[in-house]
């Protein structure tokens, strides 16, 4: 698939309609699994999200087999961090009951947090092993969120990796927009719970699981320092106007990993849920359909996973295409402003 082949297809994907649901915000968890086939992306959705994002997640797992570098290089969550090489190693462990957890490396900025981590197994039985619960806290008290989660187990030939047996490695993603301004190094503790659960059958039927049989392992609780990197933030709200429509963005912070903002709609039908179709240009990349979710009445919070730390050099824009309305006595009556809204990213 080449570049305007996967521009055309992220844009009409995020052209469609969006689900009436308003609460979006990802909380993705996408694992690459061994397979008989073709490793393919399979992805687990705990709650509604944004169609925009999930559509950049996949065309960004298309093309991540010809990604050169390390194993974590090829991971689309921490792609950014970990080709610059901000990456600061932890390499702490813990084992229970033979099953051992080792937080590999962590990274920090103003728009998130991620974890990466690997999972050994002592048996090579027929089980799953599932994170049911992440715990992210600093010393100052603040709880961070996850946000997404992506992982790797067995082979994939679409990553050009395979692991050993009874092994499997994830990175999670943590909000930390809601902690700005977070200090130069934030001192984390990280506290996981195993879910051990049996399966049976071989194959493909490994995916039937025997019902009520889990059992939980844990707590396992690192507690480790992290460097903070800095970014780029637009504080000073900019309005646009399109179709008798204001939309204000009042907040945009751009890092090595992602580019998170805020924005304001002035609603034209108070009786509808207005939602934005978010586009965002940096630099000579284009990605469409950012994720978004709810963040206050008539304002929304919107994700795309691409940043950087050099603005001067990549000037873009932040766009919302079109604004689409439900009525929630008529959900199958939408009404869709076309825009553009226009928000120039300048150094």
């Amino acid at each position: 698939m080449d570049e305007q082949e996967l521009s055309h297809m992220l844009k009409e994907m995020a052209e469609r309609a969006f689900p009436r649901e308003a609460n979006l915000w990802p909380r993705l968890r996408a694992r690459i699994e061994a397979s008989s086939q073709p490793a393919g992306i399979r992805r687990w959705i705990r709650q509604p999200l944004a169609w925009g994002l999930v559509a950049l997640l996949l065309a960004l797992g298309v093309g991540v087999g010809a990604w050169a570098g390390n194993l974590w290089e090829r991971f689309t969550l921490a792609r950014g961090p970990a080709s610059a090489q901000l990456l600061t190693p932890i390499g702490l462990q813990q084992e229970r009951d033979g099953y051992r957890i080792t937080l590999e490396w962590a990274y920090a900025d103003w728009n998130t947090i991620f974890i990466g981590y690997r999972i050994q197994s002592p048996s090579q039985a027929n089980e799953r092993l599932e994170i049911t619960r992440i715990r992210l806290t600093d010393d100052a008290g603040r709880v961070f969120q996850p946000e997404a989660e992506e992982g790797l187990i067995g082979t994939s030939t679409l990553m050009g990796l395979t692991l050993p047996p009874g092994e499997q490695v994830s990175i999670v993603a943590f909000d930390a927009w809601e902690g700005f301004p977070l200090p130069d190094t934030l001192r984390l503790q990280a506290s996981f719970q195993l879910n051990v659960i049996p399966i049976s059958g071989s194959g493909e039927s490994l995916q039937w699981i025997a019902p009520n049989t889990g059992r939980t392992i844990g707590p396992f609780t690192f507690t480790f320092a992290v460097p903070v990197h800095h970014g780029n933030r637009l504080a000073i709200p900019q309005t646009a106007v399109a179709n008798g429509v204001r939309v204000t963005m009042e907040q945009l912070i751009i890092t090595s990993s992602s580019t998170k903002a805020r924005l304001c709609i002035t609603s034209p039908d108070p009786q509808r849920s207005w939602n934005p179709v978010p586009q965002l240009t940096l630099g000579p990349y284009t990605v469409y359909g950012g994720g978004i979710r709810p963040d206050g009445e008539g304002c929304f919070r919107i994700f795309f996973l691409i940043g950087s730390t050099d603005l001067g050099q990549q000037k873009g824009s932040l766009q919302i295409l079109e604004l689409i309305g439900w009525d929630s006595e008529r959900p199958a009556e939408s009404v869709r402003l076309p825009g553009p809204w226009v928000f120039p990213l300048e150094p």
